[in-house]
């Protein structure tokens, strides 16, 4: 098994830890989730942009934070995402992407899980608001 280092955790992961295969990208998939996770609750990328469209999906705007001790430290990260979830994989076939068991809560050990996109989305403001539409 070939392994690769991860610039953005400095760990060595297996070939398919990595999306871009041609070496143009040395971030892991955990690398990747990381970085976004941190764009998103630490510095509040994207909320000027989702104002606009989305009010009250800005994850800085609503208040949702990162744990504090993976916020300068992706490896910690790593390491709690691979002792604790697993790899991330695909169930049924379906790509599994990283999500908040409660919606309103922060990026914290106990919060995260890994699910298929119809389950963050019904996971998700959106979602949760279609199917009380339905039930009713």
């Amino acid at each position: 098994m070939k392994l690769r280092k991860c610039s953005t955790t400095g760990m060595m992961f297996p070939e398919d830890f990595f999306s871009d295969k041609t070496r143009r990208n040395n971030r892991s998939v955990i690398g990747v989730l990381w970085y976004n996770m941190s764009q998103r609750a630490v510095n509040g990328r994207y909320a000027e942009t989702r104002r606009l469209h989305y009010p009250r999906n800005s994850h800085h705007r609503r208040g949702v934070r990162m744990y504090q001790p993976w916020v300068n430290d992706p490896t910690a990260f790593a390491w709690y995402i691979l002792t604790e979830l697993g790899c991330p994989r695909t169930r049924n076939g379906e790509k599994l992407t990283l999500d908040r068991i409660d919606n309103e809560g922060h990026y914290v050990p106990g919060n995260l899980r890994w699910a298929t996109p119809l389950e963050q989305y019904e996971n998700s403001e959106t979602g949760l608001d279609h199917s009380l539409k339905r039930a009713a």
